[in-house]
């Protein structure tokens, strides 16, 4: 990967610091990760959902370094990435110097320093030693740039912080990180209003992906370009953002350049605004294509592992997702470019012709983060598509929420056989799902408690520790 080019001076100066009104899970976390330090943890990853301020809060932590006279060094490894933070630290007048393509030597011996992953590791003899390494999209500390770094200076305090702890294969990061602070969901911060509504559709056929391969965890992604590259499936796609948000800024997924381009073709045969981006298109075109979209010039971009991380413009409306994925943490950070709320934006749209959603849930789907990764075999709750309107709903659902419709009648009196036969499909269920699904589907439920340890074959007296559990919790 070539070295991030930024305009922007190599020192930034010190603004005037204009006084940052945090949000209250923002105080509170800030709190958790200052305590978590003070108590000899050297390392900690914190997770927050795409849109909750994490560079804020982390800009906050560097703040309280500097004051505290430490040096600080902060890693990004994408142009956009490295503006948002220098933007941040600006609101907060904290001077900084930018370790990028062309700096002088005297930006690595600056307090603070916004650095080019690609830029530093080839410059880590000149850096003097910081005290504190922070790290931004940290799901990435495990690849061996970024594990170079952090070994040069063992002594330095680090902090991660990541909308999805683990690696893109799925893998953990319990070998980089001490200690996870978990951060507000996504469902929290959509009933405090500070992400948008969001509703999903998918087209009434799946793509087929039998057949191809596996490399590195995730589909193979020649196999996967000419599968997703079907002209039924493009055409199919701009057909439902023309139905569901035509003219609305969004975003496509696409699985390599060749496929990113097919789709951009087919949006402007449309009539619409759409333009093409990927690792390889120019910082300054690059830069100016996104400013569009947030302006309305342009109502479309398609891109191939570009826009995943780091990406800010709240007035996109729209994901468009054709690109399938085994990977959870690719496929939310895809999702979260649409979820920021904005004016005049009631909702977003998720529009997934990749099946992703069947495989990983809805947005809001309750993550179980840890350090070690994610469970394998752990399966989302299942979801039914509307015939009628294309939303994926729970299975749950009577009614669409979205249109209207009724998508099955109310169960009426049941007999003992079919009680009986509800019964076993659900401790089946229940007997595959993981031991976290099962508690948050149980809850604070006894009767539901009960089936948990029915099902899973746990010992009498199980439903009572449970409980117990939940009500220290509580206190």
């Amino acid at each position: 990967m070539s070295d991030i080019e930024l305009v922007p001076d190599l020192l930034s100066p010190a603004t005037p610091a204009v006084p940052l009104v945090l949000r209250p899970y923002q105080v509170d976390d800030l709190a958790r990760l200052r305590a978590q330090f003070r108590s000899g943890v050297r390392r900690v990853c914190y997770q927050g959902p795409c849109g909750c301020g994490k560079t804020v809060i982390f800009s906050e932590v560097v703040a309280g370094a500097v004051r505290r006279g430490n040096r600080v060094c902060i890693l990004g490894h994408r142009d956009e990435i490295i503006q948002q933070i220098t933007r941040a630290l600006d609101a907060l007048g904290v001077a900084h110097a930018l370790v990028v393509a062309g700096c002088d030597l005297a930006a690595l011996e600056h307090p603070v320093q916004v650095a080019s992953v690609q830029t530093l590791v080839r410059r880590l003899k000149h850096l003097m030693p910081p005290d504190l390494f922070v790290i931004d999209e940290s799901h990435h500390a495990a690849a061996n740039t970024w594990r170079r770094i952090l070994a040069a200076f063992p002594q330095a305090k680090v902090l991660g912080v990541t909308a999805t702890p683990q690696r893109l294969d799925g893998k953990g990061l319990d070998d980089i990180f001490d200690a996870l602070a978990i951060g507000p969901s996504v469902s929290e911060l959509i009933a405090a209003g500070y992400l948008s509504l969001f509703a999903t559709f998918a087209p009434a056929r799946s793509p087929d992906l039998s057949g191809i391969r596996t490399r590195a965890g995730d589909y193979a992604t020649d196999e996967l370009a000419a599968r997703m590259s079907k002209g039924v499936i493009i055409s199919t796609a701009v057909d439902e953002y023309t139905r569901l948000c035509a003219g609305r800024a969004a975003i496509v997924y696409c699985v390599d350049i060749q496929h990113s381009e097919l789709v951009t073709e087919a949006f402007r045969a449309r009539g619409y605004r759409a333009a093409h981006l990927d690792g390889n298109t120019p910082t300054e075109l690059r830069r100016s294509i996104i400013a569009a979209l947030g302006s309305g010039e342009l109502q479309i971009v398609s891109n191939c592992g570009i826009i995943s991380e780091g990406l800010d413009v709240p007035g996109v409306v729209a994901v468009i997702l054709l690109r399938p994925t085994k990977s959870l943490a690719l496929h939310l950070q895809q999702i979260g470019r649409a979820l920021r709320p904005a004016p005049g934006k009631a909702k977003a749209f998720i529009l997934d012709h990749a099946s992703n959603t069947f495989r990983f849930g809805p947005a809001d789907a309750p993550q179980n983060w840890t350090l070690k990764g994610r469970e394998k075999g752990e399966q989302p709750l299942p979801l039914q598509r509307c015939d009628h309107c294309g939303a994926l709903v729970p299975l749950a659902c009577l009614e669409c929420p979205e249109c209207g419709a009724v998508l099955r009648e109310p169960p009426g009196p049941r007999t003992h056989v079919e009680r009986r036969g509800e019964a076993l499909v659900l401790a089946d269920r229940l007997s595959t799902m993981s031991y976290w699904q099962c508690l948050r589907w149980a809850g604070h439920d006894k009767d539901r408690l009960r089936l948990v340890a029915t099902a899973r074959g746990y010992k009498p007296g199980w439903v009572w520790h449970r409980l117990q559990e939940l009500q220290e919790g509580e206190q």
